[in-house]
């Protein structure tokens, strides 16, 4: 059942645009290596280090190792996935993903 502490840490990680950027990469491309979510976003690895811990420690995402990499995905969160897909509906704005 969905609590409202759950409603209120989607809409904080929602609505930071880095956070943001990676949900719908990890959306659109279910599974990707953070090497991989930096090389398109443009960013520096530590700085999407950062955003991905957090977004693990919310459970938000979870992590696969496989050979010397790690690959993240969305975690089964409905709620979460709905807001996701309605904002990768928004226009998007400069180079933004």
């Amino acid at each position: 059942m969905l609590t409202i502490k759950d409603v209120k840490m989607a809409f904080k990680v929602l609505s930071d645009e880095t956070i943001l950027r990676i949900l719908n990469l990890l959306n659109h491309h279910g599974e990707i290596s953070e090497s991989c979510i930096a090389g398109i976003l443009k960013m520096r690895q530590p700085n999407i280090s950062k955003h991905l811990a957090y977004l693990k420690s919310a459970g938000f995402i979870k992590n696969k190792r496989n050979g010397s990499g790690v690959y993240y995905s969305l975690s089964k969160n409905d709620f979460l996935l709905s807001l996701i897909r309605m904002s990768s509906k928004l226009k998007k704005e400069d180079n933004g993903v």
